[in-house]
């Protein structure tokens, strides 16, 4: 399922004060459902991350890749801050623990969850 981008600031501010939390080491997913007919995501590895803008459009990429992979549900919006520990992992490390976030938070497509 195609994600498409979360882009008005004042639907980001709105996840940051009232979504949902789902962390790890890797990340932090703050999510809401919506009467919208599809799924929209924001990325935003701040500059605490790292101050490179380099290393951050990286991980940026690695995670809209790992998105492409998962079966995310329609109707939910969410931002992706990726943490320090991001930095060091390959594509494939990130879409797994982004899969293991999902699935604990129960975002996923429920036929496609895979055990």
């Amino acid at each position: 399922m195609s994600v498409e981008r979360l882009r008005r600031r004042k639907d980001i501010q709105q996840l940051f004060l009232n979504g949902s939390v789902v962390s790890s080491k890797v990340a932090l997913i703050r999510y809401a459902f919506t009467d919208l007919p599809v799924a929209r995501a924001a990325i935003a590895p701040g500059k605490r991350l790292d101050k490179r803008a380099v290393v951050r459009n990286r991980i940026r990429r690695r995670i809209r890749e790992a998105l492409r992979t998962l079966p995310i549900m329609k109707k939910l919006d969410f931002v992706i801050v990726p943490r320090q520990h991001a930095i060091n992992l390959g594509p494939i490390e990130i879409a797994q623990l982004l899969r293991q976030m999902f699935e604990k938070a129960e975002l996923l497509e429920k036929d496609d969850i895979h055990d």
